[in-house]
């Protein structure tokens, strides 16, 4: 059975910014059902061209609303890409509850792929319900680094449609606010330096 899993973004953060959206690339590639949710209706289009991943606009900041139809018994792993503690807190809700009995469930994850400015809290009775398996990983290491690019190397993990076209770097304040609305759909953004006027 594909284990399911929910990368998202709620309340005007970008879910599925860079970090989210190959996080849900890479969990599809390794053969999940993703769901991805962000308040941009671009951003999750751009998820859902990557074959394995579901895509699920967030009305009104009500991620719970937008996942739990694509997976009513909860996810078996849930990604955090925003860094805004009280939507993570939240979020922690769509992890499925293991059955109270004697048989041994994997236990469901949640992994905190965003940085956050500071401490954060998450709902202790939500986990314990859940006996989730917090996971915050650093994004450091050359084997995985390697890995990635070897993807990309070989097309499966695409990530030019990520990117827009080049920008001057004369339209730089123009780019980043691009970056910063949601409604933008903008995900990453390249510069050209030999276009410099």
């Amino acid at each position: 059975m594909k284990a399911r899993a929910i990368v998202f973004d709620a309340e005007g953060r970008v879910g599925l910014g860079a970090i989210g959206q190959f996080s849900a690339r890479l969990l599809a590639l390794a053969g999940a059902e993703v769901v991805a949710c962000d308040l941009s209706a671009a951003r999750c289009a751009l998820a859902a061209a990557m074959p394995g991943v579901a895509a699920a606009v967030v009305h009104g900041g009500d991620l719970e609303a937008a996942a739990r139809p694509r997976l009513p018994q909860g996810a078996d792993l849930v990604v955090d890409a925003t860094g805004a503690g009280p939507v993570a807190a939240r979020a922690m809700a769509l992890l499925r509850q293991p059955p109270w009995d004697e048989v041994e469930h994997p236990l469901p994850r949640f992994v905190v792929q965003g940085s956050y400015a500071g401490d954060f809290t998450l709902h202790y009775p939500t986990a314990f319900e859940r006996e989730a398996v917090i996971l915050v990983p650093r994004n450091r290491k050359r084997a995985d680094e390697q890995a990635v690019l070897e993807l990309m190397a070989k097309g499966r993990l695409p990530a030019r449609d990520l990117l827009g076209e080049p920008a001057r770097p004369a339209d730089a304040p123009a780019v980043y606010a691009a970056l910063a609305d949601p409604a933008a759909g903008r995900v990453a953004a390249v510069f050209d330096w030999s276009a410099r006027a």
